[in-house]
């Protein structure tokens, strides 16, 4: 691998056309279910922080920023980024209302499939 693997600004290309796709928000999926994944991407910083996306089939959806690091962390890790693109890999959620922000939040979970 080499010294490669510490480019930041890595792109991979999932294999997937994407044009055309729209960003839906995590919440308006079914919690509970496994969705499967096509890939990942981290969007700039825009003034809000830097954002965290999964790729479906037919849209984009954006989760959480605490997931930044994670998809960082995969996208980094040549095993699960093959994994993903060999149709290995889904995601599902969970809702939780935070006791701190009184409001639903939303936890990832990354599945194998």
């Amino acid at each position: 691998m080499g010294i490669s693997k510490f480019n930041r600004n890595k792109s991979i290309n999932w294999g997937i056309e994407t044009e055309g796709f729209k960003y839906v928000k995590l919440s308006t999926l079914k919690p509970d279910t496994v969705y499967p994944l096509f890939g990942m991407f981290i969007t700039k910083d825009a003034g809000y922080g830097e954002g965290a996306v999964l790729i479906m089939g037919d849209c984009f959806v954006n989760i959480p920023e605490r997931y930044v690091d994670i998809v960082k962390a995969i996208m980094s890790d040549d095993e699960s980024v093959a994994d993903i693109k060999a149709a290995k890999c889904g995601f599902k959620y969970t809702e939780f209302t935070s006791k701190t922000h009184h409001r639903t939040g939303y936890a990832v979970e990354f599945v194998e499939l």
